[in-house]
């Protein structure tokens, strides 16, 4: 083993660590995708935080473990299976919130490692070291990780969406190809990610003029999909529900756009503050501004800034945004604006490519101005991604801005009710109980729900 090999993977057992811990500190109490609602559910015994939504989630391990359909059939997520299916033993062992953070853990950190030896292959050593600090601190993973949920698998499912991305680019093989292909359309069971990873597989294999392959890596993607609705079907359960039919509003509005006047030309003068918005907050602030500045050093020295599985990446998440920023008005819950900036997560992996390029690439006195950007972006990251622990103000309005679901103070606030207890550390002080009165109704603002006048 050489020295920079020893080095490598000194750099990749600290981050694997790093990232296990702040996993691990954002569960219990601390898990943000609870504590950064100003009403979370609280589960006795211990009063830890969770999404208003757990239910819905818990009820895919149900339907997995044989249950009777009462138990599960009525939530709204039961299409997003592949998460649940792994971590299922794990659940089946230690709990559903225990077994289903250990498989969090084991999942982000195996999807680290992968994705730091791809770029290590791809890009050069310190590239990839720079790789490994930048997920292993990004705050995008800890604040689902911590919860059992199907978006535990957003950014795992990214990074291993991009190699696959890169497979199709890089093989030449008719097999090669239509493997890759049914490998994202295995991701995709685990959330939905073909908006942004379908449409970029076409784009690569259509600018190598492999047409036919396209069409087939298109079948191979969605039959995952298909087979899983097919079960369903053959379930009684239905496909669409309150869920899937977000989509079709905003298919449906453009149906319908005659009756609108300036209420739509306020949307479209809207745009782009909506869209540089989102394209900061979407990865959390520091790594987007941290790619912004390598994409400028790496083009004023003429290097390569994206690859094209990246270059298509952002095109169809550009292509994504106009589709529901600029849609027509339309009732029920809203895809666009400022609020959702979290639906274009999956970017992250652009992010982390031309983070990884410019490490590489810059030499001389710019290379140690850009060490310490990329230590910087990492420590502030690390600050956001402990902060429920730290009780770091910043993270609560990072995390706030990421999704905008209540006032940025809830997290600080929860953190001073229930504490800071990661799983396993348990309270049953009931001072806190009934916060939420059952007789004030939650009322979600207009960005969020559209509601149909009366």
């Amino acid at each position: 083993m050489t020295d920079q090999e020893r080095r490598c993977r000194m750099h990749a057992a600290g981050a694997m660590a790093v990232l296990a811990l702040a996993i691990y500190l954002s569960s219990g109490t601390m898990a943000p995708y609870g504590a950064t609602d100003s009403h979370p559910l609280v589960l006795e015994p211990c009063h830890y935080l969770v999404n208003v939504d757990h239910y819905h989630f818990e009820a895919v391990y149900r339907m997995i473990g044989g249950e009777e359909p009462s138990r599960w059939a009525g939530s709204v997520v039961l299409r997003r299976l592949l998460f649940p299916v792994v971590s299922y033993p794990f659940v089946k062992a230690a709990g559903f919130l225990a077994g289903g953070l250990i498989a969090s853990i084991l999942l982000n950190v195996i999807a680290l490692y992968v994705f730091a030896s791809f770029v290590r292959r791809k890009v050069g050593d310190r590239g990839a070291i720079a790789a490994l600090w930048l997920v292993a601190t990004y705050p995008g993973i800890t604040y689902w990780a911590g919860l059992p949920y199907s978006y535990v698998a957003i950014v795992p499912g990214s990074l291993f969406g991009l190699i696959l991305l890169y497979r199709m680019q890089d093989r030449t093989t008719f097999e090669d190809v239509v493997r890759a292909a049914f490998l994202l359309g295995l991701i995709f069971t685990a959330y939905d990610l073909f908006p942004f990873f379908g449409p970029a597989a076409v784009i690569i294999l259509s600018v190598a003029r492999r047409f036919t392959a396209a069409l087939v890596a298109m079948i191979a993607m969605v039959l995952p999909g298909i087979l899983v609705a097919l079960m369903f079907v053959a379930m009684g359960v239905p496909v669409i529900n309150t869920n899937t039919a977000n989509y079709l509003s905003v298919v449906f509005s453009y149906l319908s756009f005659d009756r609108y006047g300036s209420e739509w030309f306020a949307y479209l003068a809207e745009l782009p503050l909506v869209l540089f918005s989102n394209a900061i907050y979407s990865n959390l602030v520091f790594l987007p501004i941290l790619a912004i500045a390598g994409a400028i050093l790496l083009r004023s020295r003429r290097a390569v800034v994206v690859d094209l599985p990246e270059k298509a990446l952002l095109s169809t998440a550009l292509a994504l945004f106009l589709f529901t920023n600029a849609a027509p008005p339309y009732y029920g819950w809203q895809m666009r604006g400022y609020w959702l900036a979290r639906l274009y997560q999956p970017l992250v992996v652009v992010l982390l490519m031309i983070g990884a390029r410019a490490t590489q690439s810059l030499e001389g006195s710019v290379q140690g101005r850009w060490r310490v950007a990329v230590g910087l972006t990492i420590v502030l990251n690390a600050s956001i991604a402990f902060g429920p622990f730290l009780m770091n103000p910043l993270a609560g309005f990072v995390y706030h801005k990421f999704y905008v679901h209540s006032p940025p103070e809830s997290l600080l606030v929860n953190m001073q009710r229930y504490g800071r207890r990661p799983l396993g550390f348990c309270s049953q002080s009931h001072e806190w109980d009934g916060i939420r009165s059952p007789k004030t109704p939650l009322n979600r603002p207009a960005f969020m729900y559209r509601y149909p006048p009366r």
